[in-house]
């Protein structure tokens, strides 16, 4: 694929109008960035004439879906893809998803640790990534930021009292913990899983012979398994402490997420 296609197809992507003059210095930032992303998609495009084209063009649409990251990370996602057909940054992102304490981090022990636990479990499911630890430490701190930024810190949807507000903000500015994101992220992996959800803290019920189990938010003792996940997080900076001490403004922000974003209408069917 010549330059000039690859430019048309983006442009019809991208429904951009070149001949806008309001937009003059826009379209030719624009444009550049085109031809920046062109080249760096050619090098990383090692396969036949034949094949260019149509790779090319998924190439061209997984880079929309990678776009917030770095330069740096799209160019390995985009190496992988092309070279093993994977969409890795899904397969990563899924694991990530999954820990719970991830969100919550904000020293170099715990980035060592996730490191260390994300290396283990991919290269065990894809031997392809065992060239590259630094690339998916990198790619976990990104996704992190990104994480962060797409929920980010506004409460104003939730009633949490006026302590809570201020300790939330207290948190992501000392430690750049978003609170409020990790809630939600948390939340959804623990409504999944009704393995964390202790017997007591389980309501049973039975709608015309359908037996299901829903989580009980009033729960007193250990609610949402804070606890449990607190403990998971290093000792080497005052986070831990910060966090337990003030373990019923999480409670009370879960409760309020569980209630307004319907989280905790989930239910887990008895089988």
């Amino acid at each position: 694929m010549k330059i000039e296609e690859y430019i048309k197809l983006r442009k019809k992507r991208d429904n951009f109008d070149e001949t806008n003059r309001n937009n003059r210095e826009e379209n030719i930032h624009k444009l550049i960035d085109y031809v920046f992303d062109y080249y760096k998609l050619l090098d990383e495009n090692q396969v036949s004439k034949k094949n260019q084209i149509k790779n090319l063009k998924r190439n061209v649409n997984y880079q929309y879906e990678i776009d917030p990251y770095s330069e740096a990370v799209q160019r390995w996602l985009i190496k992988i893809f092309t070279e093993y057909n994977i969409k890795i940054n899904q397969q990563i992102s899924k694991f990530l998803d999954n820990v719970d304490f991830f969100l919550l981090i904000s020293d170099m022990e715990d980035w060592n640790k996730l490191s260390y636990d994300l290396y283990t479990k991919m290269t065990d499911r894809y031997k392809i990534l065992s060239d590259y630890p630094f690339e998916l430490t990198e790619f976990a701190k990104e996704y992190y930021r990104i994480c962060n930024k797409t929920c980010g810190l506004s409460m104003s949807r939730y009633r949490l009292a006026r302590k809570s507000q201020v300790f939330i903000k207290e948190i992501h500015g000392n430690y750049g913990i978003n609170l409020v994101a990790w809630s939600k992220s948390y939340l959804t992996c623990f409504y999944s899983n009704i393995t964390l959800w202790p017997w007591s803290h389980r309501i049973l019920l039975d709608v015309n012979g359908r037996k299901s189990y829903r989580y009980n938010i009033n729960a007193t003792r250990n609610t949402f398994g804070i606890g449990d996940v607190l403990e998971k997080l290093s000792v080497s900076n005052n986070v831990p402490n910060q966090l337990k001490k003030n373990k019923k403004m999480l409670v009370e922000l879960l409760r309020e997420i569980s209630r307004v974003d319907q989280i905790a209408e989930e239910k887990i069917v008895i089988k």
